[in-house]
């Protein structure tokens, strides 16, 4: 194909479910949306997203690999808190985490890059309106020795249109969200380099995903009222 850019780069991308499927995709994109990876394992299968680019006419033909050998990290795993389930952790995971979307609380292992960049965690199959912590060391992420540090903003998060769940923000989420792709509206904390780059013309989320400041500002209702 044609790139209808002179700025679009080649690309390829594939998403794992270990055990299970594999995806992979070649196109072409904007600089904006390329070398993102990451992957997850709570205890129930790793998810790994892998989307590479390049400059020259078509580069992109190579078949995007996995790395799966374990890498020596393990963390609590599952979603009980309790740590009494543990992961080996493989590939790019280098880090345990805890994400909660103040319904569910996970903990396993995870690329540092999952709490670097909001946007990966729905292709990982983590909620976007999930608050994540990541951390280094084995078993680093037990509840009791791992928290994720709140900063005291409180937001809606969910997929329901009357806030009936809150969430307290942590570390630089200091940004209430409302996403609405069309069919649910989403909503939760975020940083404000996970806003910027949503706003961008040629984000992921952009233009129905937008972000606010204040204790709840995210009120659907109430948000859209203002708009």
């Amino acid at each position: 194909m044609s790139c209808s850019s002179a700025d679009s780069l080649c690309a390829s991308g594939a998403l794992s479910y270990s055990p299970g499927s594999q995806t992979y995709t070649r196109t072409c994109v904007e600089p904006t949306t390329c070398n993102t990876n990451g992957s997850l394992n709570y205890g129930y299968g790793s998810v790994t997203w892998i989307f590479k680019c390049c400059n020259t006419d078509l580069c992109n033909d190579d078949k995007v690999s996995f790395p799966n050998n374990t890498n020596g990290l393990y963390c609590c795993a599952g979603t009980d808190m309790t740590c009494q389930n543990t992961v080996n952790c493989t590939g790019m995971q280098d880090s345990c985490f805890t994400s909660a979307d103040g319904a569910n609380v996970y903990l396993g292992c995870s690329s540092a890059t999952i709490c670097e960049d909001h946007n990966l965690t729905s292709l990982l199959g983590l909620s976007v309106t999930s608050v994540i912590s990541c951390c280094e060391g084995n078993l680093c992420n037990q509840p009791g020795n791992a928290s994720i540090p709140q900063n005291a903003l409180v937001c809606c998060t969910g997929s329901d249109i009357h806030c009936q769940n809150t969430v307290t923000c942590a570390n630089t989420d200091d940004f209430c969200f409302i996403y609405d792709d069309g069919w649910s509206t989403n909503t939760g904390c975020a940083s404000r380099s996970q806003c910027e780059a949503s706003s961008t013309p040629n984000a992921t989320m952009a233009p129905s995903y937008s972000c606010c400041q204040g204790n709840l500002c995210n009120k659907p209702s109430e948000y859209w009222a203002r708009e």
